[in-house]
């Protein structure tokens, strides 16, 4: 049994969210009553049943309902009754993931010409790209065209893949495979995460920093993370550096996921690699990479933060 906390808002006149800023897929968010923020950060997971701020915490069904309601004890035992339901999302997930296998496009092809001319222009090594992550190439035509395929690897198997512009001309940067296509929806895991063989790892944003910083480095598929990639980061590694992108928002993000995980226990050392020629790591020459991720690896094992 679950709460119907959707069904809770509506009755009780009370501002959700299902989407948009600080709400990740599976969670309903509402602004927090027990510490005042001025966003929504207090979500209620849909598949676990419980309540989560951003700011401070977990909470119980009952904190939350007295701090909405300003109800007593006997009120809110009462909704906590009225409110009991199946979970119904529990069970939608469990069949999504029954019935979705991974399919490989049959548009991939190999890298060509002019796909590894991009890639050497950015300074990485196409066929060594090609070979350790498995890039494949699209046409000319369809919803992915004029793209990079970046498979998404998750315990050694293909469960997605996002596609990275190589023109420069397309709004959108990364186009990522449809959800319901999915095997695993990509923000509840980590790219490059089966190339993390030790217990601490550098979290970046997208692929190509991963493909600058190397084996132990993960990247969480833009500055936003879920609570899945949080957890997931937690429960494999002692240690973690943070060296997301230049940009003001790419900062905060980082000092917000450092602090959840060294609520967690993780030990951070943090790097918000910030400079006029290199706004983030992908940008980096392979040299001063190296450089920096053993500087960072050796703060890590020193416990330097």
């Amino acid at each position: 049994m679950s709460f119907d906390v959707e069904r809770f808002y509506n009755d009780y006149n009370i501002p959700y969210f299902t989407e948009g800023k600080n709400v990740q897929t599976g969670w309903i968010n509402v602004r927090c009553p027990l510490c005042f923020d001025d966003s929504n950060h207090l979500g209620y997971n849909l598949e676990k049943d419980y309540f989560n701020c951003w700011k401070c915490g977990r909470h119980t069904n009952y904190e939350v309902i007295e701090a909405l309601t300003g109800f007593n004890s006997l009120q809110i035992r009462r909704i906590l009754l009225d409110y009991q339901t199946e979970n119904v999302y529990r069970e939608k997930l469990k069949k999504e993931k029954q019935t979705i296998s991974f399919q490989i496009p049959k548009e991939w092809q190999p890298l060509k010409r002019i796909h590894k001319q991009y890639l050497t222009k950015r300074n990485y090594d196409a066929d060594f790209l090609e070979m350790k992550y498995g890039l494949k190439a699209t046409g000319h035509l369809g919803n992915y065209a004029f793209r990079i395929a970046i498979p998404i690897y998750y315990n050694n198997k293909i469960v997605s893949f996002t596609a990275r512009d190589y023109t420069g001309k397309q709004d959108i940067r990364y186009k990522s495979c449809p959800k319901d296509q999915e095997e695993i929806y990509h923000k509840t895991i980590l790219y490059n995460l089966d190339n993390c063989k030790e217990d601490w790892c550098i979290v970046v944003e997208g692929p190509f920093d991963a493909f600058r910083m190397g084996d132990n480095c993960c990247a969480t598929f833009g500055t936003g993370f879920t609570y899945q990639q949080i957890s997931l980061l937690a429960k494999r590694f002692k240690y973690v550096a943070i060296l997301f992108d230049s940009e003001e928002e790419a900062k905060r993000q980082a000092v917000l996921l450092g602090n959840n995980l060294a609520a967690l226990g993780v030990k951070i050392f943090r790097c918000l690699y910030a400079s006029k020629d290199n706004k983030d790591p992908g940008e980096m020459s392979q040299f001063r990479a190296e450089y920096l991720k053993n500087h960072i690896m050796k703060g890590l094992l020193n416990g330097t933060s």
